[in-house]
C-alpha cells in the first residue's frame, strides 16, 4: 500500500505541475556496479573462527536496472523535481575462503537481491540556447527509497534500504538520455547474524549507468 501510494503521489506531483516551464517522462535501462563495504565481524567465543582484517574479499558486481523517469523542470531559477520507479538487481560477492571454521574454509557466497527504488531528487538544468537542441545536461541529488521484491542469499537484506543518489543526465536530440549516477547507502543493505559469527553488516555502494528515452 506504501509503495502504490508513493507512485501515486509521483504522477499527481507532474500531473499538478503542467505549469511548469518543462515536464517530461522517460523510459530507461543500463547496469548496475556494486560496492560492498564491511563493519568488521564479531566472531562468538563458543567456536572462534580465524577473524582477521583482510579475511574477507568483498568483489565488485555487476546487476541491471530499468525503469521509467519524470522530469519537472524549471520550477524556479532552472531548479525542478526528478523522480520515477525503477526494478534493480544489486548483487554481492563475498570470498571466506581466509575464514575457517574446524580446519575447513567457509566458501564463497553470490547474493542477488531484486528491488524496486523510488528516488525524489532536486535537479538542475543547464541551459545554452546555442545548442540546448543537440545537447543539455543535468544534474540532481536526493534520496532514494528501496522497497525489497526478492533475494537469493543466505545473508538478510531489510524490506526497506534509504540512500542518498547524487548524478547527472545528458539528453542528446531531445530525446536521446544518457544518465550516470552514484548511491551512497544510508542504511544497512545486508545483515548475517548466525551461531558462530555474529554481527556482519554490509552496505552496498553502486554506480548507476543508463539509457532512455525521454518523451
Amino acid at each position: 500500500m506504501r509503495l502504490k501510494n508513493l507512485i501515486f503521489c509521483i504522477f499527481a506531483l507532474s500531473a499538478l505541475s503542467t505549469k511548469a516551464t518543462d515536464v517530461v517522462f522517460d523510459i530507461h535501462a543500463g547496469a548496475s556496479i556494486v560496492n560492498t563495504t564491511n563493519n568488521y565481524i564479531t566472531p562468538t567465543f563458543e567456536r572462534p573462527l580465524t577473524n582477521q582484517p583482510g579475511d574477507i574479499t568483498l568483489y565488485t558486481c555487476v546487476g541491471f536496472v530499468g525503469g521509467v523517469g519524470v522530469d519537472i523542470n524549471n520550477i524556479v531559477g532552472g531548479f525542478g523535481i526528478s523522480s520515477g520507479i525503477d526494478i534493480m538487481r544489486r548483487s554481492m560477492r563475498v570470498d571466506w575462503n581466509n575464514m575457517y571454521f574446524e580446519g575447513m574454509p567457509y566458501g564463497e557466497d553470490n547474493s542477488k537481491f531484486i528491488f524496486w527504488s523510488i528516488p525524489l531528487c532536486i535537479n538542475y538544468n543547464f541551459k545554452f540556447p546555442e545548442i540546448e537542441h543537440i545537447f543539455v545536461p543535468m544534474i540532481y541529488t536526493g534520496p532514494v527509497a528501496s522497497i525489497k521484491l526478492q533475494q537469493r542469499s543466505f545473508v538478510k537484506a531489510p524490506s526497506w534500504v534509504f540512500d542518498w543518489k547524487v548524478g547527472a543526465n545528458f539528453t542528446f536530440f531531445s530525446h536521446y538520455k544518457l544518465g550516470l549516477s552514484y548511491n551512497i547507502p544510508l542504511t544497512e543493505t545486508l545483515t548475517f547474524d548466525s551461531k558462530y559469527t555474529k554481527n556482519i553488516k554490509n552496505k552496498l555502494h553502486y554506480w548507476l549507468i543508463t539509457l532512455g528515452y525521454q518523451f
